[in-house]
């Protein structure tokens, strides 16, 4: 974290159809806006606990008026 505040954990449950499962991994909406304030958007997130590294599309950075700190590749 940036903000130095204390790391919170949180467990999380998957509730979804074994076919979604299967075809996207677990994933549940979210609702999210940037740190200094903002339109809240609606999201699709993938948990994936095996990840180096965590990524959200150019299009969501675009519309949460971000300044993105690197750049890579994700594969879908």
């Amino acid at each position: 974290m940036t903000d130095n505040q204390e790391t919170i954990w949180t467990k999380i449950g998957f509730d979804q159809p074994v076919d979604n499962l299967i075809q996207n991994g677990p994933t549940a909406p979210v609702a999210i806006r940037s740190a200094t304030g903002g339109e809240v958007v609606s999201a699709m997130a993938l948990f994936d606990t095996g990840a180096a590294v965590s990524a959200i599309s150019p299009a969501l950075v675009e519309r949460l008026n971000l300044c993105p700190i690197g750049k890579g590749t994700v594969h879908e």
